[in-house]
């Protein structure tokens, strides 16, 4: 990852419709378009590795505010292509055997959901290891995967090397990082052990 100076240049286009479109009467013989350009500008950056993106939207752009706004949602795409990437590999949401699409798409907001948290819980342990643990998972999740791996789960970077080995992730020297199918088999196996842990409590103390 680095910085990069983009320089923006923006101008409206019209595309003419396939002629055997263009006869439906009930569309517009033209589709106007933006065109954003964003060239790199960076200093000591060979041109080759420059950025040089030129992106085409249905949005208005008619001004530089607007043309960030543009720039950063493609910006965003590699995070998104992640998101879908991890509904797939690593929650398997294509198995789904659901034939109304009203259940469909209720499993699928939810799955949407449980995808956002693993994405979320990869991302912070390379970007902000040393952040608390207790900000991505319950006080007593975080004992009960202490207890379950006997390791140290006090940043978010060492909660999810743990949830990882719940998973079955064998940890060595030249180890790739933990994917999301992984730390999702990790996460899943705590929940039933966090589940009992509670449950076990809570006879205790009706039994006290």
């Amino acid at each position: 990852a680095r910085s990069a100076v983009l320089e923006v240049r923006v101008t409206e286009v019209r595309l003419q419709r396939p002629r055997r479109e263009a006869r439906t009467p009930d569309l517009p013989r033209e589709v106007p378009l933006w065109v954003v350009h964003a060239g790199e500008v960076t200093e000591g950056i060979p041109e080759q590795e420059r950025i040089c993106w030129v992106l085409l939207t249905t949005l208005p752009v008619p001004d530089l505010e607007t043309a960030r706004e543009v720039v950063g949602y493609y910006a965003g795409r590699w995070t998104i292509e992640r998101l879908h990437y991890t509904l797939k590999s690593g929650l398997r949401v294509e198995r789904l055997q659901i034939d109304d699409a009203r259940s469909l798409s209720h499993a699928l907001a939810l799955y949407y959901v449980i995808a956002c948290r693993l994405l979320q819980l990869t991302y912070l342990a390379r970007q902000e290891p040393d952040r608390p643990a207790v900000t991505v998972l319950e006080g007593d999740e975080l004992a009960v995967l202490a207890a379950a791996t006997r390791l140290p789960v006090d940043t978010v970077a060492q909660a999810v090397t743990a949830l990882a080995k719940l998973g079955g992730h064998t940890s060595y020297r030249k180890a790739l990082p933990p994917g999301v199918k992984v730390l999702w088999q990790g996460l899943q196996r705590l929940r039933a052990l966090a589940e009992g842990w509670r449950l076990a409590n809570q006879a205790h103390t009706v039994a006290c």
